[in-house]
């Protein structure tokens, strides 16, 4: 693994951190409401909130601004973020997409354009989660699976030699010194999820190339 992978894992850790302290007191801030809390005092908390994501926001940028000049341009695996169209004009949607529903945005298009209903409904449930978010319609369901394990995943994936990947082994150990989660990490459990989440990736690919193809 080059050297910028450790820099960028660590800052990934730090981000989970950091962000989950954020939501936390946030969290508490809100539990603290009762019928009684007058607008004053609840516009002071969306205040307070307000100045801790913007420390985390100026800290993030600093922090990739570091890594950025510390570390040469190493070209990772494409893969690893092929939902993700280049140039893109929705990252967020994409993202949400992929979060959602393990298949990227495009690859729902192109399933959604050849018949696919099931395709048209996983793009109909992410227009609502877009729609939920700009209208402040309340949180979003979560997520299936774990996205802090799987954004990870995917950073070790682009970083990892395609022709000799990490074994199980190496890739927990790597999980284990660099997932935020506080949790235990089992090598058999993450090379299943690592499987998983690889042939989606794969399947991204496939449908952003045979995107390509049709435009030429």
């Amino acid at each position: 693994m080059p050297p910028v992978f450790f820099a960028i894992a660590g800052f990934n850790r730090e981000c989970e951190r950091k962000w989950a302290e954020v939501v936390m007191r946030q969290r508490g801030r809100l539990a603290r409401l009762t019928p009684e809390t007058s607008m004053p005092e609840r516009l002071a908390i969306d205040a307070e909130f307000g100045r801790d994501q913007t420390n985390f926001l100026n800290w993030l940028e600093g922090e990739a601004a570091k890594i950025g000049t510390e570390f040469p341009i190493v070209m990772g695996n494409p893969t690893a973020y092929s939902y993700f169209s280049f140039p893109s004009q929705h990252p967020f949607e994409e993202y949400v997409h992929w979060e959602r529903h393990g298949e990227s945005l495009m690859a729902s298009q192109q399933r959604q354009q050849a018949g696919d209903i099931k395709a048209l409904e996983r793009l109909q449930r992410t227009m609502t989660d877009i729609w939920r978010v700009l209208r402040g319609k309340g949180p979003l369901k979560p997520f299936q699976g774990d996205p802090v394990h799987r954004q990870l995943l995917e950073l070790i994936i682009c970083f990892e030699p395609e022709a000799s990947p990490l074994t199980a082994t190496e890739r927990a150990d790597c999980v284990v010194a660099y997932c935020a989660c506080g949790g235990s990490h089992d090598a058999e459990a993450l090379k299943k999820q690592y499987g998983r989440l690889k042939k989606q990736l794969l399947g991204a690919r496939e449908a952003a190339e045979r995107n390509r193809d049709e435009v030429k």
